[in-house]
């Protein structure tokens, strides 16, 4: 894991909340952001749980970089936006959707068969610029991807109009 004194250093530009949660992680070899959407085959039945119980409460997981065995340590929450696939063995083929980022603060004891962590949220500075044309090329090769991939796709593309 990264230490605190390199996140706090890094990290000095963006807004902290002063509100901490406890949330259920799903560590993965990919980084999810905020208002992109992620396909997941959900196949170890601690996820599984995880899943379950995030589906049941309308509440959200955590979705943070595994990479050469460290946890990093900012995160991003995501929601269920839709079941694809329920297979006959309990497996499931879900999308979810990114919403708001976090700096994970803690692990918490192994009360459930999933990490739990304290996170905390933070947003970035509202000074901070975006370049339009840039965002808009983004957002217009997304939308091509996910309408290759879903048959569905209009619930899964993003508003060129919105930054």
């Amino acid at each position: 894991m990264q230490s605190a004194e390199f996140v706090t250093a890094a990290h000095a530009q963006r807004s902290m909340s002063t509100v901490t949660e406890h949330i259920g992680l799903f560590p993965l070899g990919t980084v999810l952001f905020p208002g992109a959407y992620l396909p997941l085959h959900i196949f170890e039945h601690r996820y599984r749980r995880l899943v379950a119980e995030c589906i049941e409460t309308d509440q959200p997981f955590g979705i943070n970089l595994f990479d050469e065995g460290d946890l990093h340590l900012i995160g991003c929450t995501a929601r269920v936006r839709g079941i694809l696939r329920h297979y006959d063995d309990g497996r499931l083929d879900i999308v979810v959707v990114g919403q708001r980022r976090y700096l994970l603060q803690a692990i918490e004891d192994a009360s459930k068969p999933y990490i739990v962590g304290t996170i905390e949220y933070y947003d970035d500075r509202p000074d901070s610029t975006i370049n339009p044309e840039l965002y808009r090329r983004c957002v217009e090769l997304y939308n091509t991807v996910v309408e290759r991939v879903f048959p569905d796709h209009e619930r899964f593309q993003l508003p060129l109009d919105t930054i």
